[in-house]
C-alpha cells in the first residue's frame, strides 16, 4: 500500500534520528508524542512536520507528487512547506515560488527548510540539543527554552513572532492567520475575512447587505443609493445635496438647480444669461424684438435710423437699440419704431416727416431713441402705422404723427408733433388699438369695434359711411349691429377683428385678403375659414393662430404667406413651422415667436428683413440669428 503524504500550511519540517525498531513509524509515545520529532525519529522515519513519518520509495509517489531524497518521503509541492521542491530554488521560493532573496546557508542563523534547528540539521550539521534544554530554564547555552512543549506556530492575529525550536533557540515563527489574510480564521473569533480590504458599505444602489468591518466581524453595511439623501461620488446630487453646484457652474444661466429622482440636475428653473425674445414687432421691412432681460433688437432697413442702433446702415441680423433697457413692449411701424418702458414713458426713433416720433419736431430723422413728450400720464400700450403712432394712458388714447384722412380720431386732420389731444372715444374706454397704414381701429373696453381714418375700400367697417372719418366710427355688422370680439386689427385698405374663435374681415380684396373670393370690397365684415385665438394683421394679408399652428391668407408675393409658394391665398394656408407661440404680420414679411426663445420670419428679404444673415426672399420660415 503506498503511503502519501500531504504537508499542511501552517508547521515546519524538522528532521531528526534515533535507533528505535525499524518497525515502529516513531520512536515517541503515540500518546504523548512531543512536538518537533523531540528527541528523535528512529531509522527508517523522517521527521515532517512534527511527525515521525516511514520513508518511501520514489515509485510510492502518487501523481503529482515528488520524491524527496533527502527525507525520503513523497510530498505534495507547496511555497509553504519549507522544503526545496524539484522547481524551487531554495526553500519556497524560485520557481513557481517568489523570488529568492538570498540562498539558504547553514550559517545564516536561521533555521532553513530542511534544517531541524538554527544552521543544523538536514544539509546542515547535526544539531546539538543543549542537555537542560526543555527544562523551562533559560541556561548560558540556551537562547530561549521551551519547557518541553515545542510551539513552532505563533499564535492567532501576529503577523510575525520569533519561537523557541527545539534547539532552545529562537527562530521565526510560522504565521498561522490574522484578521486581513484573506482567510476566515473561526477560531480567532472572525465571521469573515477581508483580505486587507475592509468595508464599511454596501455597493452603490442596494438598499441593504452586510459587510466584513476591519475587525473581521460581519455588519450591517452602508448603504447608499440614489434618493437616500447623501450625494455619492457617482451622483450629480441627491435630494438637497448639490455639491455646491449652482446654475452657473453648469453653464445654465443664474440661480439654483433642482436634483431629480435620478439624481441629476435639473436646469429648468435657471435663469438663461443668454436674453431670449419675449415678444417681436414686424414693420413695413424691419422688425424688432423685447428681449426677456429688458433690451431690444432690430433688424432689416435702416435708411431712416429705424433699428436704433446710432447708424443708417441696414443689418439682416438684430442689432441692440442703443441706450434702451427695461422694455415693456415695441413696436415696429412701417419706418419707424417706438417702445413703452417699465415706468410708462415712450421712446421712438426712426423716421419723423410727420412728427410720427412724438417728441415735438418733424422733419428730423432719429437713428436713436427719444422720448415722447406730452401724455398726461404712463403709458399702458403703445401702436405704431406707416406715419402715425398711438398709446393708451390711464386718462385717454392719444394718437401723433400725420393727421391726414383724420387718422388720429380726434375730429381734425391735423398732423401732431406730439401727443396732444386724446382720441375723441366719448365716454367710451379703449382697451386695444391698432395702426394701420392710413386708418385706426380700436376695441373699447365693452368689447365693441370702432374704426377711424381713410376709408377708400370700406376699410373703416361702416356701410352707413362712404368718406373718411376722423372720429371712431362703429364696426357694424350687414344687419346693422355693432361688431364685437376680443381683437381687431388694421391693415393697409382693409381690418379683421377676432370674435370668439372666429376672424371677420372687411374693406379691399384685391388679394383675397378678406378670406374670400367672391367679392371685390365688403363694408361689413365677413368671415375668415378656420378657429383662431390669436390674430394679426398685415399691409395686404393676415394671420391667424390656434394651438401652435400658424395659417396665413392674403397677399404671398415673395412667400409672406409662408406656405412655400408665392400663390395668393383666400382660403387660410398653413405654415410650415412648429413650436409657435403667436405670429406678427407685417408689410412684405412675417415673424412667429417660438417656444425656445428664438424667431422665425418669411417672405421679402430684399433690407435683410428676414434676420438670417442674408438678402434672399423665403416663402418658408427661416431663423433670426440673435
Amino acid at each position: 500500500m503506498k503511503r502519501n503524504l500531504f504537508v499542511l500550511p501552517f508547521f515546519l519540517l524538522f528532521l531528526g534520528c534515533g535507533d528505535e525498531g525499524p518497525t515502529k513509524k516513531s520512536n515517541i509515545d503515540p500518546n504523548n508524542t512531543p512536538q518537533g520529532c523531540v528527541p528523535t525519529c528512529s531509522d527508517g522515519f523522517s521527521c515532517v512536520e512534527g511527525s515521525c513519518v516511514e520513508q518511501m520509495n520514489p515509485d510510492e509517489c502518487d501523481e503529482g507528487q515528488e520524491f524527496n531524497e533527502m527525507i525520503q518521503v513523497c510530498l505534495t509541492p507547496s511555497c509553504e512547506n519549507g522544503i526545496k521542491d524539484m522547481a524551487e530554488e531554495g526553500p519556497d521560493c524560485g520557481g513557481p515560488c517568489a523570488a529568492c532573496t538570498a540562498a539558504p546557508t547553514c550559517t545564516d542563523g536561521v533555521q532553513n527548510g530542511e534544517e531541524t534547528g538554527i544552521d543544523c540539521g538536514g544539509p546542515c550539521a547535526q544539531c546539538t540539543i543543549p542537555d537542560g534544554c526543555g527544562n523551562g530554564t533559560v541556561d548560558p547555552d540556551e537562547a530561549c527554552d521551551h519547557g518541553g512543549s515545542v510551539q513552532l506556530a505563533c499564535v492567532y492575529g501576529e503577523m510575525s513572532c520569533m519561537v523557541c525550536n527545539a534547539q532552545c533557540q529562537l527562530t521565526a515563527g510560522q504565521v498561522i492567520g490574522f484578521c486581513g489574510d484573506g482567510a476566515t480564521q473561526a477560531a480567532g473569533g472572525e465571521d469573515c475575512d477581508h483580505g486587507g480590504a475592509p468595508q464599511t458599505s454596501c455597493a452603490y444602489g442596494e438598499t441593504s447587505c452586510t459587510v466584513c468591518n476591519s475587525q473581521c466581524r460581519s455588519v450591517a453595511g452602508a448603504t447608499q443609493f440614489c434618493g437616500d439623501g447623501i450625494r455619492q461620488n457617482n451622483e450629480d446630487c441627491d435630494g438637497t445635496q448639490l455639491n455646491s453646484a449652482t446654475c452657473a457652474t453648469l453653464n445654465a444661466g443664474t440661480g439654483t438647480p433642482t436634483c431629480t429622482a435620478n439624481c441629476t440636475f435639473d436646469v429648468s428653473g435657471c435663469v438663461s444669461d443668454t436674453p431670449t425674445v419675449a415678444q417681436v414687432s414686424v414693420g413695413y421691412s424691419h422688425a424688432c424684438a423685447r428681449m426677456s432681460d429688458g433690451t431690444a433688437r432690430c433688424w432689416g432697413r435702416n435708411d431712416d435710423g429705424r433699428l436704433g442702433n446710432g447708424t443708417t446702415n441696414p443689418s439682416p441680423t438684430p442689432v441692440t437699440v442703443s441706450g434702451l433697457t427695461n422694455v415693456a413692449q415695441i413696436s415696429a411701424g412701417g419706418f419707424h419704431t417706438c417702445a413703452r418702458r417699465t415706468d410708462g414713458s415712450v421712446w421712438c426713433w426712426g423716421l419723423n416727416t410727420d412728427g410720427q416720433l412724438g417728441n415735438g419736431t418733424s422733419g428730423t430723422n432719429r437713428s436713436l431713441p427719444v422720448q415722447v413728450v406730452g401724455l398726461p400720464s404712463s403709458a399702458t400700450a403703445i401702436e405704431t402705422g406707416t406715419y402715425h403712432s398711438c398709446a393708451i394712458t390711464a386718462t385717454g388714447t392719444y394718437c401723433w404723427g400725420w393727421g391726414a384722412n383724420g387718422r388720429l380720431g380726434d375730429g381734425s386732420t391735423t398732423s401732431m408733433f406730439n401727443p396732444m389731444t386724446p382720441v375723441n372715444s366719448g365716454s367710451n374706454t379703449i382697451g386695444q388699438i391698432s395702426a394701420g397704414v392710413a386708418h385706426t381701429c380700436a376695441r373699447y373696453t365693452s368689447g365693441n369695434f370702432v374704426c377711424w381714418g381713410r376709408n377708400t375700400d370700406r376699410q373703416i367697417g361702416s356701410y352707413l359711411l362712404f368718406g373718411d372719418a376722423s372720429l371712431p366710427t362703429n364696426v357694424l355688422n350687414s344687419n346693422g349691429s355693432n361688431r364685437t370680439g376680443t381683437f381687431i386689427g388694421a391693415g393697409a385698405e382693409f381690418s379683421c377683428a377676432l370674435a370668439g374663435n372666429s376672424v371677420y374681415c372687411w374693406g379691399n380684396n384685391d388679394f383675397y385678403q378678406l378670406g374670400t373670393t367672391a367679392i371685390t370690397v365688403s363694408e361689413s365684415p365677413v368671415q375668415v375659414s378656420g378657429t383662431y385665438s390669436f390674430l394679426s394683421v398685415g399691409e395686404r394679408h393676415a394671420c391667424g393662430y390656434q394651438s401652435g399652428t400658424i395659417s396665413c391668407w392674403g397677399n404671398n408675393e415673395e412667400g409672406r404667406l409662408g406656405d412655400g409658394t408665392t400663390i395668393n391665398r383666400h382660403i387660410p394656408s398653413p405654415v410650415n413651422i412648429s413650436g409657435a407661440l403667436d405670429v406678427q404680420a407685417g408689410g412684405t414679411f412675417t415673424c412667429a415667436r417660438l417656444n425656445t426663445g428664438g424667431v422665425k420670419c418669411w417672405g421679402r428679404n430684399s433690407d435683410g428683413q428676414l434676420g438670417n444673415g442674408s438678402y434672399t426672399d423665403s416663402s418658408l420660415p427661416v431663423d433670426v440669428l440673435f
